[in-house]
């Protein structure tokens, strides 16, 4: 068919949220070093468009909203300006037995602190932050702007 699977977003989405987090100062892997880990809890995908082989893709990911054990996230996939694919994650914070708890502080706050200015769209970056990365490359990053994150990809078959 030439199409991306539709498995293949998710992914997609985590690498969004990983270097969102990378962005922010903070590696996962330190993350879970701490004894934090985040896991989904909930995802919604809308598809509007296909994405196909050998489209160049760019993905924006946001902070949409955090409180002391969880943190949302939305994302925006486009080819060219247009509008492939929106969606939104839930992630919570829990310990290696799989417990709920609260985020550190110096997750918490960064991620709090961003909601309430958040634009309601990505169309918000001055020229797409200045320098989006059109190489190609499956994880070309562009300027960051916390609480959001470019990444532009390549689609492989």
């Amino acid at each position: 068919m030439g199409l991306a699977h539709h498995g293949s977003y998710l992914p997609w989405f985590e690498m969004g949220r990983t270097e969102l987090l990378r962005a922010s100062g903070v590696r996962y892997a330190d993350l879970e070093a701490s004894g934090y880990l985040l896991v989904v809890a909930k995802l919604a995908v809308k598809f509007r468009r296909p994405a196909k082989y050998d489209d160049v893709l760019q993905l924006t990911t946001t902070v949409a909203g955090a409180s002391r054990v969880k943190v949302e996230h939305g994302y925006e996939l486009s080819r060219a300006g247009e509008v492939l694919c929106v969606a939104s994650s839930t992630l919570g914070c829990v310990t290696r037995e799989g417990t709920l708890r609260m985020m550190p502080p110096w997750l918490a706050g960064p991620a709090l602190a961003a909601t309430p200015a958040l634009p309601a769209s990505p169309a918000h970056c001055p020229e797409q932050c200045e320098a989006m990365a059109s190489d190609g490359g499956p994880t070309a990053q562009a300027a960051v702007r916390w609480p959001h994150w470019h990444l532009s990809l390549q689609v492989d078959r």
